[in-house]
Protein backbone atom coordinates (compact mmCIF):
# COMPACT_ATOMS: atom_id res chain seq x y z
CA UNK A 1 0.00 0.00 0.00
CA UNK A 2 2.90 2.28 0.86
CA UNK A 3 4.95 1.49 -2.34
CA UNK A 4 1.63 1.86 -4.54
CA UNK A 5 1.40 5.92 -2.63
CA UNK A 6 4.72 6.51 -3.47
CA UNK A 7 4.58 5.75 -7.09
CA UNK A 8 1.21 7.40 -7.33
CA UNK A 9 3.01 10.59 -5.52
CA UNK A 10 5.99 10.08 -7.77
CA UNK A 11 3.64 10.02 -11.08
CA UNK A 12 2.03 13.50 -9.91
CA UNK A 13 5.38 14.97 -8.89
CA UNK A 14 6.50 14.17 -13.01
CA UNK A 15 3.67 15.44 -14.61
CA UNK A 16 3.75 18.49 -12.34
CA UNK A 17 7.25 19.10 -13.72
CA UNK A 18 6.75 18.64 -17.25
CA UNK A 19 3.51 20.35 -16.97
CA UNK A 20 5.84 23.30 -15.91
CA UNK A 21 8.60 22.92 -18.46
CA UNK A 22 5.85 23.24 -20.59
CA UNK A 23 3.96 26.10 -19.16
CA UNK A 24 7.17 27.93 -19.22
CA UNK A 25 8.52 27.07 -22.75
CA UNK A 26 5.09 28.38 -23.83
CA UNK A 27 5.77 31.37 -21.79
CA UNK A 28 9.01 32.23 -23.21
CA UNK A 29 8.07 31.47 -27.14
CA UNK A 30 4.91 33.44 -26.59
CA UNK A 31 6.96 36.47 -25.04
CA UNK A 32 9.50 36.20 -27.83
CA UNK A 33 7.00 36.72 -30.36
CA UNK A 34 6.61 40.62 -29.53
CA UNK A 35 10.02 42.61 -29.74
CA UNK A 36 10.43 46.23 -31.41
CA UNK A 37 12.60 47.05 -34.83
CA UNK A 38 15.96 46.54 -32.53
CA UNK A 39 14.83 43.07 -31.72
CA UNK A 40 14.66 44.39 -28.01
CA UNK A 41 11.37 42.22 -26.22
CA UNK A 42 8.59 44.79 -24.95
CA UNK A 43 8.55 45.00 -21.23
CA UNK A 44 6.58 43.34 -18.28
CA UNK A 45 6.13 42.38 -14.93
CA UNK A 46 7.50 38.77 -14.66
CA UNK A 47 4.37 36.13 -14.44
CA UNK A 48 3.47 33.70 -11.63
CA UNK A 49 3.05 29.81 -12.44
CA UNK A 50 0.05 29.31 -14.12
CA UNK A 51 -1.97 32.29 -13.41
CA UNK A 52 0.59 34.61 -15.18
CA UNK A 53 0.12 38.18 -13.90
CA UNK A 54 -3.88 37.61 -13.64
CA UNK A 55 -3.58 38.66 -10.21
CA UNK A 56 -1.93 41.71 -10.74
CA UNK A 57 -4.91 42.90 -12.41
CA UNK A 58 -7.76 41.51 -10.95
CA UNK A 59 -6.53 42.08 -6.91
CA UNK A 60 -6.46 46.09 -8.24
CA UNK A 61 -9.12 48.53 -6.84
CA UNK A 62 -10.02 47.93 -10.65
CA UNK A 63 -8.31 46.66 -13.68
CA UNK A 64 -7.84 50.03 -15.07
CA UNK A 65 -5.78 51.17 -12.19
CA UNK A 66 -4.00 47.95 -12.37
CA UNK A 67 -2.75 48.64 -16.44
CA UNK A 68 -1.88 52.31 -15.56
CA UNK A 69 0.09 51.19 -12.61
CA UNK A 70 2.17 48.68 -15.37
CA UNK A 71 2.41 50.99 -17.74
CA UNK A 72 3.85 53.37 -15.01
CA UNK A 73 6.12 51.25 -14.45
CA UNK A 74 7.64 49.93 -17.29
CA UNK A 75 6.72 52.21 -20.09
CA UNK A 76 4.02 52.65 -22.77
CA UNK A 77 4.31 49.01 -24.34
CA UNK A 78 3.29 46.52 -21.61
CA UNK A 79 3.42 42.71 -22.04
CA UNK A 80 0.86 41.52 -19.69
CA UNK A 81 0.27 37.21 -19.48
CA UNK A 82 -2.97 36.20 -18.95
CA UNK A 83 -2.43 32.20 -18.00
CA UNK A 84 -1.16 31.22 -21.34
CA UNK A 85 -1.64 34.07 -23.28
CA UNK A 86 0.30 37.25 -24.04
CA UNK A 87 -1.43 40.75 -24.67
CA UNK A 88 0.38 43.79 -25.24
CA UNK A 89 -0.98 46.96 -23.78
CA UNK A 90 -0.97 50.11 -25.58
CA UNK A 91 -0.69 53.43 -24.07
CA UNK A 92 0.44 55.65 -26.74
CA UNK A 93 -0.94 57.84 -29.26
CA UNK A 94 1.09 57.14 -32.30
CA UNK A 95 1.47 53.50 -31.51
CA UNK A 96 -2.44 53.37 -30.96
CA UNK A 97 -2.37 55.11 -34.07
CA UNK A 98 -0.08 52.62 -35.74
CA UNK A 99 -1.98 49.81 -35.24
CA UNK A 100 -5.48 50.88 -35.69
CA UNK A 101 -5.26 53.49 -39.21
CA UNK A 102 -1.94 53.24 -40.57
CA UNK A 103 -0.84 49.23 -40.39
CA UNK A 104 -4.37 47.55 -39.24
CA UNK A 105 -4.44 44.26 -41.43
CA UNK A 106 -1.02 43.49 -39.32
CA UNK A 107 -3.17 42.88 -36.19
CA UNK A 108 -6.11 40.81 -36.20
CA UNK A 109 -8.52 41.04 -33.06
CA UNK A 110 -8.73 38.02 -30.39
CA UNK A 111 -12.19 36.51 -31.07
CA UNK A 112 -13.95 38.14 -27.61
CA UNK A 113 -14.91 35.30 -24.88
CA UNK A 114 -18.34 33.27 -25.34
CA UNK A 115 -20.32 36.19 -23.58
CA UNK A 116 -19.09 39.23 -25.63
CA UNK A 117 -19.81 36.44 -28.77
CA UNK A 118 -23.25 36.83 -27.92
CA UNK A 119 -23.72 40.36 -27.60
CA UNK A 120 -21.31 41.44 -30.50
CA UNK A 121 -22.14 38.63 -33.13
CA UNK A 122 -20.87 38.42 -36.19
CA UNK A 123 -19.61 42.68 -36.57
CA UNK A 124 -17.43 45.32 -36.93
CA UNK A 125 -16.09 44.41 -33.40
CA UNK A 126 -15.27 41.19 -33.56
CA UNK A 127 -14.94 40.36 -37.91
CA UNK A 128 -11.36 40.93 -39.71
CA UNK A 129 -10.24 41.43 -43.35
CA UNK A 130 -13.01 41.10 -45.91
CA UNK A 131 -14.97 40.45 -43.61
CA UNK A 132 -14.73 43.51 -41.37
CA UNK A 133 -14.28 45.80 -44.24
CA UNK A 134 -17.61 45.03 -45.19
CA UNK A 135 -19.14 45.60 -42.59
CA UNK A 136 -17.76 49.25 -42.73
CA UNK A 137 -18.35 50.21 -45.65
CA UNK A 138 -22.01 49.49 -44.91
CA UNK A 139 -21.69 52.00 -42.06
CA UNK A 140 -19.72 54.25 -43.62
CA UNK A 141 -22.51 56.63 -44.65
CA UNK A 142 -24.00 57.34 -41.10
CA UNK A 143 -20.51 58.72 -40.00
CA UNK A 144 -19.89 60.90 -42.87
CA UNK A 145 -19.21 64.72 -41.78
CA UNK A 146 -23.39 65.42 -43.48
CA UNK A 147 -24.91 62.15 -41.44
CA UNK A 148 -23.24 63.32 -38.16
CA UNK A 149 -24.55 66.91 -39.00
CA UNK A 150 -27.92 65.50 -38.88
CA UNK A 151 -27.51 64.01 -35.19
CA UNK A 152 -27.16 67.19 -33.70
CA UNK A 153 -31.06 67.81 -33.70
CA UNK A 154 -31.46 64.56 -32.30
CA UNK A 155 -28.33 65.10 -29.55
CA UNK A 156 -30.23 68.56 -28.90
CA UNK A 157 -33.58 66.34 -28.40
CA UNK A 158 -32.24 64.38 -25.57
CA UNK A 159 -29.80 66.69 -24.05
CA UNK A 160 -32.81 69.16 -23.31
CA UNK A 161 -35.21 66.51 -21.77
CA UNK A 162 -31.86 65.59 -19.54
CA UNK A 163 -31.62 69.27 -18.51
CA UNK A 164 -35.71 69.65 -17.83
CA UNK A 165 -35.47 66.20 -15.30
CA UNK A 166 -32.62 67.94 -13.51
CA UNK A 167 -33.90 71.11 -13.32
CA UNK A 168 -37.44 69.54 -11.95
CA UNK A 169 -34.94 67.45 -9.64
CA UNK A 170 -33.11 70.83 -8.01
CA UNK A 171 -36.48 72.58 -7.79
CA UNK A 172 -38.18 70.16 -5.94
CA UNK A 173 -35.00 69.78 -3.88
CA UNK A 174 -35.25 73.76 -3.21
CA UNK A 175 -39.13 72.93 -2.35
CA UNK A 176 -37.76 70.62 -0.07
CA UNK A 177 -35.32 72.73 1.68
CA UNK A 178 -37.92 75.71 2.35
CA UNK A 179 -40.42 73.26 3.72
CA UNK A 180 -37.42 71.81 6.04
CA UNK A 181 -36.76 75.16 7.17
CA UNK A 182 -40.34 76.25 8.02
CA UNK A 183 -40.98 72.82 10.33
CA UNK A 184 -37.46 72.46 11.90
CA UNK A 185 -39.13 72.70 15.01
CA UNK A 186 -41.49 69.88 14.67
CA UNK A 187 -41.31 66.57 14.98
CA UNK A 188 -42.36 65.98 11.13
CA UNK A 189 -39.67 64.27 8.91
CA UNK A 190 -39.10 65.64 5.63
CA UNK A 191 -38.07 62.88 2.67
CA UNK A 192 -34.81 63.01 1.88
CA UNK A 193 -33.67 64.00 -1.78
CA UNK A 194 -31.89 61.55 -3.46
CA UNK A 195 -28.76 63.02 -5.63
CA UNK A 196 -28.28 63.62 -9.30
CA UNK A 197 -26.51 59.95 -10.36
CA UNK A 198 -24.24 62.02 -13.48
CA UNK A 199 -23.02 58.12 -14.65
CA UNK A 200 -26.64 57.18 -14.36
CA UNK A 201 -28.08 59.79 -16.14
CA UNK A 202 -25.50 60.12 -18.89
CA UNK A 203 -26.03 56.79 -19.70
CA UNK A 204 -29.34 56.47 -20.34
CA UNK A 205 -29.03 59.89 -22.61
CA UNK A 206 -26.65 57.74 -24.32
CA UNK A 207 -29.30 55.27 -24.93
CA UNK A 208 -31.64 57.28 -26.21
CA UNK A 209 -29.44 59.21 -28.28
CA UNK A 210 -28.17 55.97 -30.31
CA UNK A 211 -31.29 53.66 -30.49
CA UNK A 212 -33.00 56.77 -31.86
CA UNK A 213 -30.06 56.88 -34.38
CA UNK A 214 -30.24 53.45 -34.97
CA UNK A 215 -33.19 51.90 -35.35
CA UNK A 216 -35.43 55.38 -36.11
CA UNK A 217 -36.82 55.25 -31.77
CA UNK A 218 -35.31 55.53 -28.94
CA UNK A 219 -36.20 52.94 -25.85
CA UNK A 220 -36.89 55.46 -22.89
CA UNK A 221 -34.20 55.14 -20.88
CA UNK A 222 -34.30 58.51 -20.11
CA UNK A 223 -38.14 57.68 -18.47
CA UNK A 224 -36.71 54.56 -16.50
CA UNK A 225 -38.46 52.42 -19.29
CA UNK A 226 -34.86 50.46 -20.23
CA UNK A 227 -33.50 50.25 -16.41
CA UNK A 228 -34.12 46.67 -16.53
CA UNK A 229 -31.92 46.07 -19.98
CA UNK A 230 -29.59 47.82 -18.87
CA UNK A 231 -29.17 46.21 -15.45
CA UNK A 232 -29.16 43.15 -17.36
CA UNK A 233 -26.47 44.50 -19.93
CA UNK A 234 -24.18 45.80 -17.05
CA UNK A 235 -24.41 42.15 -15.30
CA UNK A 236 -23.29 40.15 -18.50
CA UNK A 237 -20.96 43.07 -19.16
CA UNK A 238 -19.28 42.32 -15.82
CA UNK A 239 -19.24 38.65 -15.53
CA UNK A 240 -17.15 38.67 -19.18
CA UNK A 241 -14.32 40.04 -17.31
CA UNK A 242 -14.22 37.60 -14.48
CA UNK A 243 -11.56 35.23 -15.39
CA UNK A 244 -13.47 32.09 -15.27
CA UNK A 245 -15.71 33.51 -18.51
CA UNK A 246 -13.08 35.09 -20.11
CA UNK A 247 -10.58 31.83 -20.52
CA UNK A 248 -12.83 28.90 -20.05
CA UNK A 249 -15.47 29.05 -22.59
CA UNK A 250 -17.18 26.00 -21.15
CA UNK A 251 -17.94 27.53 -17.80
CA UNK A 252 -21.50 29.03 -18.20
CA UNK A 253 -22.58 25.58 -18.98
CA UNK A 254 -22.21 24.20 -15.09
CA UNK A 255 -25.19 24.32 -13.14
CA UNK A 256 -24.23 27.31 -11.06
CA UNK A 257 -26.43 30.03 -9.63
CA UNK A 258 -24.38 32.78 -11.18
CA UNK A 259 -24.92 30.99 -14.51
CA UNK A 260 -28.52 30.92 -13.85
CA UNK A 261 -28.89 34.49 -13.27
CA UNK A 262 -26.20 34.96 -16.51
CA UNK A 263 -28.71 32.78 -18.32
CA UNK A 264 -31.56 34.89 -17.28
CA UNK A 265 -30.04 38.63 -18.24
CA UNK A 266 -28.83 36.86 -21.47
CA UNK A 267 -32.75 36.02 -22.52
CA UNK A 268 -34.09 39.24 -21.00
CA UNK A 269 -31.71 41.37 -23.47
CA UNK A 270 -32.32 39.22 -26.54
CA UNK A 271 -35.92 39.93 -25.52
CA UNK A 272 -35.73 43.48 -25.11
CA UNK A 273 -33.88 43.75 -28.62
CA UNK A 274 -36.02 41.34 -30.55
CA UNK A 275 -39.11 43.83 -29.30
CA UNK A 276 -37.36 46.87 -30.07
CA UNK A 277 -36.55 45.61 -34.01
CA UNK A 278 -40.50 44.53 -34.35
CA UNK A 279 -41.62 47.86 -33.21
CA UNK A 280 -39.17 49.40 -35.95
CA UNK A 281 -40.37 47.21 -38.43
CA UNK A 282 -43.98 48.05 -37.69
CA UNK A 283 -42.88 51.53 -37.67
CA UNK A 284 -41.11 50.83 -41.19
CA UNK A 285 -44.62 49.02 -42.34
CA UNK A 286 -46.52 51.94 -41.42
CA UNK A 287 -44.58 54.73 -43.54
CA UNK A 288 -43.50 53.52 -46.83
CA UNK A 289 -42.60 56.75 -48.06
CA UNK A 290 -40.04 59.16 -46.21
CA UNK A 291 -39.31 56.59 -43.25
CA UNK A 292 -36.26 57.59 -41.52
CA UNK A 293 -32.78 56.60 -43.16
CA UNK A 294 -31.24 54.15 -40.51
CA UNK A 295 -28.42 51.56 -39.37
CA UNK A 296 -30.97 49.12 -38.70
CA UNK A 297 -32.23 49.49 -42.09
CA UNK A 298 -29.41 49.38 -43.75
CA UNK A 299 -28.33 46.54 -42.33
Amino acid sequence: MLISLLCFCSVLVVLYQLACHGYWQHVAHAKAQVHNTEHQRAPGKAPQPIVGNLLDIYQADNQLSAYNALHHEFGAVVQILWLWRYQLSVASYPMARYILGENQYCYEKFPPNALLRKLYGNSVLTNNGAQWKRHRLILNEFFTEKAVVDYHGTIEQFTQQLIQQWQASLSDKTENLAISAELKDTAEKVPAEADIDLCQDFNALFQDIITQITVGHSVGALEANADDFLTNLAYIIKASTKPQYQFVSWWQTLPLRQNYLLSQALNEVDAFLENLISQHQAVVKQKTEGTQRTILRKL
